[in-house]
């Protein structure tokens, strides 16, 4: 096998690497798309391992056009997170059976992904986080891939998924969702102190939740509104689901 490119979601640094344990002589490429650009906007040329452009999703595709605004619609200078906006040809006028729907486009044409990220110097593509998925703690700005990525280092972490949950005293704190790979013991504790050293003190999850699996949308992808739910709902099925399998994980 050649390549494997990813373009349904983010691909950590920890699934990088064990992909790359998988298949050491196959190309990893990211990449970056949405529906609505009918095809990727951008992609990740040659290999993303080893590279100092590593975190990015490549460049935008011939014909497409990249630009990062603040929350104002102005435009920001390479290196500032803001809003992602994409100005081409591949970008949709309407939406198949429901014509009535326009994708949320300015006068000039330029269409709102709803997502965060910045450029770089040379024209790289970061992705930060969906824009409703940031985290505000007390006005602190917490980006849930960013927390995400860390954790998916984590030995004996197969998968996470961090999401915003309501604080009477911060408005908003992150929660972290675990699925353990089965063959480490893990703590909230263990990871706590470990994160302690990594990022500072206010990106702390305010929760680490253990469970078997996450759940999941049509498509594939881990459904975060699901998430938000169940952490906001104690007497919910799944987080019922959630409190026993713990047990299992914190076994000693």
């Amino acid at each position: 096998m050649r390549t494997i490119a990813c373009g349904a979601g983010h691909l950590s640094d920890g699934l990088i690497k064990e992909l790359k344990t998988l298949f050491p002589h196959t190309a990893i490429q990211p990449i970056y798309g949405l529906t609505e650009t009918t095809s990727p906007a951008t992609i990740f040329p040659g290999d993303v391992w080893g590279s100092d452009k590593c975190g990015s999703s490549g460049q935008a595709i011939p014909g497409l056009a990249i630009t990062i605004r603040n929350d104002r619609q102005q435009p920001l200078p390479a290196g500032q997170i803001g809003h992602i906006w994409l100005k081409g040809d591949v970008v949709i006028r309407e939406y198949w059976q429901h014509s009535e729907r326009r994708p949320s486009c300015d006068a000039q044409g330029w269409f709102c992904t709803g997502d965060l990220g910045y450029l770089d110097d040379e024209g790289w593509l970061y992705i930060k986080d969906r824009s409703k998925d940031m985290i505000n703690r007390g006005g602190e700005k917490i980006y849930s891939l960013e927390l995400e990525n860390i954790l998916s280092t984590y030995r004996g972490v197969r998968e996470v998924a961090v999401i915003p949950t309501p604080s009477p005293v911060y408005g908003e704190e992150p929660v972290a969702f675990i699925v353990p790979d089965g063959q480490h013991h893990l703590t909230s504790e263990e990871i706590l102190d470990w994160l302690k050293v990594k990022i500072a003190r206010f990106k702390l999850p305010a929760r680490i939740i253990f469970t078997r699996a996450l759940p999941r949308t049509h498509n594939g992808k881990v459904s975060k509104q699901q998430l938000k739910r169940v952490s906001q709902n104690p007497s919910s099925r799944y987080q019922r689901r959630i409190k026993s399998e713990q047990q299992i994980y914190r076994r000693p």
